[in-house]
């Protein structure tokens, strides 16, 4: 019995203690904020009231002026040519070429017409590549596009073996 009360006043203690502890800390940055404020200008905040006031007096002389009647006869104006606006306009859409236009679109489609001319051109080129590297390939004699003489006759590659033999016996 007298450890678990011993116990209680021990943990009493330790929390009192960190109560004191936290007490003192919170002194201690109320002293401290205190200090700092000072090193900040007052502000200055000016008084509008006479201002507010002639304002205010300003309004009423207008709510005086204009009685209901004429504000709810301007309403009425506006809800009447509210009304009078159609729920569908009609508008006319045409779709035109102007002068400008029309040659901006010839030049465009002649730019595709040279696209396409110039891209079969280059697979025709492609192409007749890659015939001359078959016929290298195979050895066959290469004709030229006219067809009358031959431009040159090609031989199969010599083994590389066979060039540096005869390289060498020129070199010694």
């Amino acid at each position: 019995m007298k450890d678990e009360a011993l116990e209680k006043l021990n943990t009493q203690e330790e929390v009192i203690n960190q109560l004191i502890k936290d007490n003192r800390e919170l002194q201690e940055r109320q002293l401290a904020m205190e200090t700092k404020s000072s090193l900040y200008p007052q502000v200055y905040i000016p008084d509008y009231k006479d201002e507010l006031k002639h304002v205010g007096s300003q309004l009423a002389l207008l709510n005086e002026n204009y009685a209901k009647e004429r504000w709810q006869a301007r309403l009425d104006q506006l809800d009447n040519r509210i009304q009078a606006i159609p729920k569908v306009i009609p508008v006319e859409h045409h779709h035109h070429f102007e002068a400008k236009s029309k040659w901006i679109l010839i030049i465009y489609f002649m730019l595709i017409l040279l696209v396409a001319v110039l891209t079969g051109t280059t697979i025709g080129f492609a192409f007749e590549a890659h015939e001359l590297r078959m016929a290298r390939q195979f050895g066959e004699t290469v004709v030229s596009a006219s067809g009358n003489a031959p431009i040159k006759e090609n031989k199969p590659p010599k083994n590389k073996a066979k060039v540096r033999k005869s390289r060498a016996k020129h070199n010694e």
